[in-house]
Parts: structure tokens; sequence; C-alpha cells
């Protein structure tokens, strides 16, 4: 699941609408309730997905400059490469996408 920390969501407009839902889901941590909600759209460099759903949550124990997580409710549109030696993700639309 994409995760966005509850600033960038109130940046965004999206926490406290009507589109928002409380779910409790299972993390590595254990159960946390969350809102959820959609993003009409994601951009990640040149990578883009349509209909994202993100759980509005702050990341315990994550460094102050990191506002979430990216998660296979986004990652689901591409095929995924990891280049470890030049520490870079490479993401190229599936052909559904």
């Amino acid at each position: 699941m994409t995760v966005l920390s509850t600033n960038i969501a109130i940046d965004l407009g999206i926490l406290g609408t009507t589109d928002t839902t409380l779910l409790t889901i299972n993390t590595a941590g254990g159960s946390v309730q969350v809102n959820m909600n959609y993003l009409s759209s994601l951009q990640v460099g040149q990578a883009k997905a349509q209909n994202v759903a993100v759980a509005i949550h702050d990341l315990p124990d994550m460094p102050e400059q990191i506002e979430g997580l990216l998660g296979m409710s986004f990652l689901k549109h591409f095929l995924i490469t990891l280049d470890a030696e030049h520490a870079r993700l490479i993401l190229r639309p599936t052909s559904s996408s």
C-alpha cells in the first residue's frame, strides 16, 4: 500500500474529505488504523499511475524528511527493475497501464 504522511495529505486536501475511509490494516509492527483515500494520479519521475489508493499514516521511526512510502497500489502499474549497483529503481509501464 502506498502511504502518505498526514502533512502531505493535508497539503493535498485529501484528509477529512467525504471520500476518506477509516480502515484497520496489518503491518509488520501490528494492526493500525489509517485513513484511506485515492489520488487521481501519482507521478514519480516519468512514471505516472491513475487512481492510486493511499493510506494516510505517519510512519513511526522514520526520518523527518520521509513523507511516505511507495507501495503496490502504485508499483503494480509498472514492470520494476532494481539496479542496486547504481542505486536506481526503474519503472516501466505494464502493457495494461
